[in-house]
């Protein structure tokens, strides 16, 4: 049984960023720290760090993390989805009208009825989980921001969990994610698992990091409210999959994820970004039977 009553305060007016704090998701990208997304871009390359802070984003491509904000809200913060979303009468997203409520729709995520109809389905079958429900119907801060500054690198670092839930002792960092197939997410091959296919294992390292600063106790586990999009016999699967620290300490993604931190902090410091990627190492497996010449 869950404990409910972990007090953790909001402060009300952001003056430099640090602590716990209801803002809008637009001021929390605008703020001052490093958050999750931004140094798992840096981990794979240095410069495309830099890239995803100045390239133009194509809105009309955003179709999953539009899908994905709309769930989140329909299911953590009900009360806001009628006035966060537009839903266009267009069947299709290349339709023209469906840019132009886009266009005149700036501040709202514009859907398609079939969209909205399976958000809202999806927002049922996962209700229908007593794990899950008790977790959305939980005390707790939904997409709350969080600051804190690294001891070991001076960093100032930023995550927004979907929600945190309030306990006794500890609180409990919540993440909803949609997924293609739940079964994946049950796979035990790596390279099916998100964890390490999407990279949420390294999420949830660092989510448990800079929430152990801010909370000043060590927070040793992470929970992913999983909804998938594929229906199956006409029902969409949930689960709540839960891991441990200690796990990613055995899995290396712990560490890879301290080691990122520091390598951020030498490239910050030397305010150097150049970098180019190799390419992975290569098997070449050939057939004896058959004489390859290169001339």
């Amino acid at each position: 049984m869950l404990e409910l009553n972990f007090d953790s305060e909001l402060n009300p007016a952001p003056t430099e960023h640090l602590g716990l704090y209801d803002i809008p998701m637009s001021e929390y990208r605008e703020a001052k720290g490093l958050a999750n997304s931004e140094l798992q871009i840096f981990k794979d390359n240095p410069s495309s760090y830099i890239w995803s802070k100045t390239a133009p984003r194509d809105h009309r491509k955003a179709t999953s993390a539009d899908f994905g904000t709309s769930l989140h809200t329909s299911l953590l913060e009900p009360e806001l989805y009628e006035d966060s979303i537009i839903v266009s009468s267009t069947k299709g997203r290349e339709a023209a009208a469906f840019a132009k409520d886009q266009a005149q729709n700036p501040d709202k995520i514009v859907l398609t009825d079939s969209e909205a109809t399976q958000i809202e389905i999806m927002t049922e079958s996962a209700k229908c989980d007593p794990m899950f429900k008790r977790l959305i119907d939980a005390d707790g801060d939904c997409e709350v921001s969080i600051f804190a500054d690294d001891p070991d690198t001076g960093l100032r670092l930023k995550i927004r969990p979907d929600k945190v839930v309030k306990g006794k002792k500890l609180p409990l960092l919540c993440d909803v994610k949609s997924t293609a197939s739940i079964d994946e997410w049950r796979a035990d091959k790596p390279w099916l698992n998100p964890l390490f296919k999407i990279g949420y294992g390294f999420t949830a390292a660092y989510y448990m990091y800079v929430a152990s600063i801010h909370y000043q106790v060590e927070i040793t586990n992470y929970y992913f409210m999983v909804v998938s999009k594929s229906a199956v016999l006409g029902r969409y699967p949930v689960s709540v999959f839960v891991i441990t620290k200690d796990e990613l300490i055995d899995f290396g993604i712990w560490q890879e994820m301290l080691d990122t931190l520091s390598r951020f902090s030498e490239h910050k410091k030397n305010d150097d970004w150049l970098s180019f990627e190799k390419f992975p190492s290569f098997s070449i497996y050939q057939d004896d039977s058959v004489d390859v010449k290169f001339n």
